[in-house]
């Protein structure tokens, strides 16, 4: 494979920071004064680059002793694709929130970046002693029925799942839908 790798400036960083197309940040070499007046220079360096809680990579940006805590997805959607639209969020298509190279960045509305989860929407329900398939889009929750067999329940979740969200519905094979629905009971 081909490496294509790209740096830019980050906005609002220029001459301090740049992202590359692959995912990385760099603080780019620069000559400061310190308080006294001697002038040095900050060597160019790759930033290490941290999981939060949750999983998302950030990057902490420091310009003038002032400190400013970023998600990476954001920063290289930014720098490359441009502005979030309003409503958007940021979604990663392989569900990879490490990976966070260009081509796989893509705006999405929150309903659209939850469907590209691995969350199963197929649980066992002990009242009724049946598999239970429910999705909800857009605060709308639907009921797909109760199954006898965990199979049944994946495969109309599965379906559903394509309908409402198509390109966004996480695309999870049938065996790794019953593998979770197992880690789930």
């Amino acid at each position: 494979m081909e490496n294509n790798e790209q740096w830019l400036p980050i906005p609002g960083y220029k001459g301090f920071y740049s992202a590359s197309s692959l995912g990385k940040i760099r603080r780019e070499e620069r000559k400061v004064v310190n308080l006294r007046g001697t002038q040095y220079t900050i060597k160019a360096k790759l930033l290490t680059q941290k999981p939060n809680k949750a999983g998302y990579i950030y990057n902490t940006f420091c310009i003038d002793r002032t400190e400013d805590r970023q998600l990476v997805h954001r920063v290289i959607y930014q720098t490359f694709i441009g502005v979030i639209p309003e409503g958007k969020e940021v979604d990663h298509i392989n569900n990879i929130k490490s990976d966070n190279s260009v081509n796989n960045l893509r705006s999405a509305t929150r309903s659209q970046n939850i469907a590209n989860t691995n969350r199963v929407g197929v649980y066992f329900c002990k009242n009724t002693r049946k598999w239970r398939a429910t999705i909800s889009k857009d605060y709308k929750n639907y009921s797909l029925g109760r199954f006898i067999n965990k199979t049944d329940a994946v495969k109309v979740y599965q379906e559903k799942r394509k309908e409402l969200y198509g390109d966004y519905a996480y695309d999870q094979t049938e065996e790794t839908l019953l593998a979770l629905t197992n880690i789930l009971r």
